[in-house]
């Protein structure tokens, strides 16, 4: 009795495993069928990829830059208050080396200010988050 239910069991996984496998390869490689049959179809046309293109990188692009913050690296507090000097903005942070401004003005703007005066450069603070992340 139980070598019948061992070798039912293992027909029915045997079974089991090529039914999925054969559904793989024809949906697939194959094109045959959904690969989910029980999820809904949604007709997908060029203009409306595009459309959401367009929108999640400009979604991305105004998430990426913290809201009007600079940053330079610097030896010492004072030489990012020397800065901030240089370019009329406020030093609002210093630790470790790395010094965070906070500007009025549209962050590239004072970069490109800095740039043709000389100053020391300064970079935007960037943002990074994960796909998930819906902060």
């Amino acid at each position: 009795m139980n070598k019948k239910v061992m070798v039912v069991g293992i027909v029915v996984i045997i079974a089991a495993a090529g039914f999925m496998a054969g559904w793989y390869v024809l949906s697939c490689y194959m094109g045959i069928g959904p690969v989910f049959p029980f999820l809904p179809e949604k007709e997908v046309s060029m203009e409306n990829l595009q459309e959401e293109k367009t929108d999640l990188v400009a979604e991305e692009k105004a998430d990426l830059v913290a809201e009007e913050q600079l940053m330079a690296l610097v030896e010492t507090e004072e030489e990012a208050e020397s800065i901030a000097e240089q370019y009329g903005i406020e030093l609002t942070s210093f630790s470790e080396g790395v010094a965070v401004y906070k500007t009025e003005e549209n962050p590239a703007d004072v970069i490109a200010r800095g740039q043709d005066n000389g100053y020391p450069q300064l970079f935007m603070n960037l943002q990074r988050r994960t796909m998930l992340n819906t902060n």
